[in-house]
């Protein structure tokens, strides 16, 4: 499956790579998503952490989290109920490189 693809904009497209980042655990639930989904991330160390969420063609559509964040668990609520259906990216950038999960909304 594409459990353990990491996604980043490359260009007018999105571009899949391999592996996920190391000593960090992210995952989106549930996914394809109707009102709401869940993100929960786990920072190895105290640091800023800014989750954005794009549509297929890399426009900035909601801005998630930004600040500093703890080391440990966290669960971030996004609501997904006023986007159109389709396929969109939730970027992440702090504790490793940027790099972004699909999240499908669906109807």
């Amino acid at each position: 499956g594409n459990a353990g693809r990491v996604y980043y904009f490359s260009g007018a497209g999105m571009v899949a790579i391999e592996p996920s980042p190391t000593d960090f655990a992210f995952s989106v639930r549930p996914n394809p998503a109707r009102g709401e989904a869940r993100v929960s991330f786990t920072l190895p160390a105290t640091g800023v952490v800014r989750l954005t969420l794009h549509d297929g063609l890399g426009r900035l559509v909601a801005v998630v989290a930004d600040g500093a964040r703890a080391a440990g668990a966290h669960d971030l609520t996004v609501d997904v109920r006023a986007l159109p259906p389709g396929v969109y990216l939730l970027r992440f950038e702090g504790a490793d490189a940027p790099f972004a999960r699909p999240l499908t909304v669906v109807r």
